[in-house]
């Protein structure tokens, strides 16, 4: 079996390592990665949106609740904001991926925001598009690059463009949108805004005050884009991320309890009872067995 990984906006120069840094508001970053099986990294919570795209090899990938999910090269991956990501490299791996904030071009934010009505009728299942050959040129040039002495913001904003346009031109606005998903809505700039802050609001109050929204229009506003009221989302959230500290090997019920911020083991047991119909202990071995969830 291979080992942990986990997605960074570190330059490309450490070979054997793919992080993500607690960093918000950076700029676009390309990043070429070689990994072996034996590389050996920790799961981290994403602060930008990451494109992956799989050059060579394969691995394993699990996002919030989607466990273990196998990709392979000629595979295209998307991961927003916030998302908890762990990677287990199965065989060596080379891979390019771009991290960002949002999509620079205001035409392109607006191309997201179109596709609303699509994602609303999709079921989203965390399905990896395929890289075509317009793509494959693009991340060819790109890690010709970046390995060519191309380490410079000014170029990655470019890049960042044109990879953009060449999505909008080379796949269906279906293809598109099943990419996308996570961050497409009905307001792109106030989904954009939950996702980039609630991992780092104690509570929804707090959410609330960092909008500048009066809390009724708050409410309101994200009734209409998650459908469901702001306190049951950020609760589904949490559940994602038990459900995916829990699937992890080794993993203990304080360091469960620790990542998602509950501080009493007798509250922790109610949250599992309630929303798994389990202990915690029963839920880690359950997750550890790859058995699904209902």
């Amino acid at each position: 079996m291979g080992n942990n990984i986990t997605l960074d906006d570190k330059s490309h120069h450490n070979e054997q390592r793919l992080e993500y840094q607690y960093i918000t508001d950076i700029a676009t970053v390309f990043n070429y990665k070689e990994l072996s099986a034996d590389a050996n990294e920790v799961s981290r919570v994403l602060t930008q949106n990451a494109i992956v795209f799989m050059i060579e090899g394969s691995c394993s990938f699990s996002y919030d609740h989607y466990i273990n999910r196998m990709f392979f090269a000629g595979n295209m991956l998307f991961f927003p904001k916030s998302a908890m990501v762990t990677g287990i490299i199965l065989e060596n791996t080379k891979f390019l991926y771009m991290t960002f904030d949002m999509p620079l071009s205001i035409c392109d934010r607006q191309y997201i925001q179109q596709q609303w009505e699509i994602v609303r009728n999709i079921t989203y299942d965390f399905i990896p598009l395929k890289i075509n050959y317009p793509v494959g040129i693009f991340i060819n040039s790109m890690v010709y690059l970046i390995q060519n002495g191309g380490d410079c913001a000014e170029l990655y904003e470019v890049k960042h463009k044109e990879l953009f346009i060449t999505l909008r031109l080379f796949y269906s606005k279906e293809q598109f949108a099943e990419l996308f998903y996570p961050i497409i809505g009905e307001s792109y700039n106030f989904k954009n805004f939950i996702l980039k802050n609630y991992i780092n609001c104690y509570n929804l109050k707090e959410l609330i005050a960092r909008s500048n929204m009066c809390p009724n229009v708050f409410m309101r506003k994200f009734k209409e884009e998650f459908g469901m009221s702001g306190y049951q989302w950020i609760l589904k959230q949490m559940c994602k991320r038990i459900q995916h500290k829990a699937s992890q090997p080794g993993i203990s019920i304080k360091e469960i309890m620790r990542e998602v911020g509950i501080e009493s083991p007798s509250h922790f047991n109610r949250v599992c009872k309630r929303y798994f119909d389990r202990t915690p202990k029963q839920l880690i071995s359950h997750c550890q067995k790859g058995l699904p969830l209902k």
